[in-house]
């Protein structure tokens, strides 16, 4: 073809299917129409799937929320009837005994009458005898029904009874640890603004890079020459899945994190990149809920919505090797676990109940006990203060929990470690220098409270202004970060003085 196309002045290349002439600038300029249209849908499709996530998150969090009430509420009325049966046993007992007492008298009697003695209008034992045996008539037919209904409520809440526990707890000498007395001062360090949604927030070994995710990503900021920058490096869900869980591990800058079909993904650094390195299934596709790495990073505890906590061993090559699955039977639901490596105790969470399991060196476990009495709720978090103390942090409470000289944990009043003071969510802990950041109930201000050893308790440290959706906080305390949606600084990081 030897025409100009009129609009460019260039030479035609060919004609499309609507016969219209087009040359090398036409396809470029269709081109990038094309592109600016994916570019819009992918985007208009990444809004309405998050949109459905968040939905089917929060319809998730309900649903299991009612299925723990409801089997609280059981596990009450199954309570209750146990205690009326009881009592309706020992009510038949006498009555028994009584009409034995009247069998009896009403023997003598017969005897009596035989014997040629006769019985005047006045004696009215018989009769007695006889409502008596028609009150425990009325009195059986009534125990068989209640006794019936409370085999029925047995039945439909199978789970609900609990087994004996046994006690095998390894003696281990508790390190002496420093009490550091000087209060602890957090000072504006940076922010940046923008719209996204924080779910959950790492920092790295190093305390110079953030990790947070937003539905099914993965973004990054490096703190640096006292600047906060954004690292231009997104890790996507390859199935576009929710994250439920990020860990940095505790010696590189590896990321750990769990999806909501169960998959375990593993990348790794590459300078300021991540490249996946492994990707494995866990809890049979169910979600992950938790993740735990001990200190060399050799060992993993992951925890799923099929009620099993996961324990693996890390080869070379990042193989990752499960050495043990530890069910819960007694759990409709499991919201957190926390290891604590100087008593080799496992503690697990699920939505009102508590289970503290003994691991042996060898991975071998046991139930040493059952705490019940948590507030419903998904969000319960446990978190250990040393070898005597954890304490759990829910939706509108703190519980804590400190164990006695036969090695069984017991509640104690949140007023004597926490004071009077209301929290909320959120909250987050530093186990390192034992520092806690938790919303107050009443005032917008996040509280900055320190663990005192010699004191047992945790002690004011500072307040800071303002209302977030969600906290973090470095290695030994160094920042924290601070989340709020509604802000035009959405992230706000500080750093110790």
């Amino acid at each position: 073809m030897n025409s100009v196309c009129r609009e460019h002045q260039c030479q035609i290349e060919s004609i499309n299917e609507k016969g219209k002439p087009m040359c090398r600038m036409c396809y470029q300029q269709l081109n990038e129409v094309v592109l600016e249209y994916q570019g819009k849908k992918k985007s208009l499709l990444k809004k309405n799937q998050e949109e459905t996530l968040e939905k089917l998150r929060q319809a998730k969090k309900k649903m299991m929320e009612a299925q723990e009430i409801l089997h609280i509420s059981l596990t009450s009325h199954v309570e209750t009837m146990t205690k009326k049966r009881e009592a309706l046993l020992g009510q038949f007992a006498e009555q028994e005994r009584k009409v034995e007492d009247y069998l009896d008298q009403e023997q003598d009697f017969v005897n009596f009458k035989q014997n040629g003695n006769n019985i005047t209008g006045d004696d009215t034992i018989i009769k007695l005898i006889q409502e008596e045996k028609k009150n425990i008539s009325e009195l059986e037919k009534g125990f068989y029904a209640l006794l019936l209904k409370a085999l029925n409520d047995y039945q439909f809440s199978t789970g609900v009874q609990h087994q004996n526990q046994q006690q095998n707890q390894q003696l281990v000498q508790l390190q002496e640890i420093k009490q550091i007395t000087e209060k602890i001062q957090y000072q504006q360090y940076g922010s940046i603004s923008g719209k996204s949604n924080v779910d959950y927030i790492a920092f790295n070994k190093d305390n110079n890079i953030i990790a947070y995710s937003e539905s099914f990503e993965i973004h990054f900021i490096k703190i640096q020459d006292n600047t906060l920058q954004t690292i231009k490096f997104t890790i996507e869900d390859d199935d576009m899945q929710l994250i439920n869980c990020v860990k940095f591990a505790r010696q590189s800058n590896d990321i750990y994190y769990g999806s909501d079909n169960g998959q375990l993904n593993i990348w790794i650094q590459n300078d300021e990149k991540w490249k996946k390195q492994k990707q494995i299934k866990t809890h049979n596709g169910k979600g992950i809920l938790d993740l735990k790495l001990n200190d060399d990073d050799s060992q993993l505890f992951c925890s799923g919505e099929d009620k099993t906590v996961e324990i693996y061993i890390k080869k070379q090559n990042y193989d990752l090797v499960k050495v043990q699955t530890i069910e819960h039977k007694e759990f409709t639901q499991l919201s957190s676990i926390v290891f604590n490596p100087i008593s080799n105790e496992l503690v697990s969470c699920s939505y009102s109940k508590l289970q503290i399991w003994s691991i042996s060196d060898d991975y071998q476990f046991h139930s040493k006990q059952i705490i019940e009495g948590l507030e419903p709720s998904k969000s319960n978090k446990v978190y250990i203060i040393n070898r005597e103390i954890f304490f759990v942090a829910s939706q509108s409470q703190i519980y804590f929990y400190k164990k006695n000289d036969e090695e069984k944990y017991f509640k104690v009043e949140t007023s004597t470690i926490l004071g009077n003071q209301k929290y909320q969510l959120p909250f987050c802990y530093d186990s390192d220098r034992q520092i806690l950041l938790i919303q107050k109930k009443e005032g917008q201000e996040v509280d900055v409270l320190r663990f005192n050893l010699n004191e047992n308790k945790f002690v004011h440290q500072m307040s800071i202004t303002g209302v977030y959706n969600q906290l973090g906080i470095a290695k030994s305390g160094e920042y924290i970060m601070l989340y709020n949606k509604a802000d035009v600084n959405l992230i706000t990081v500080m750093k110790q003085e």
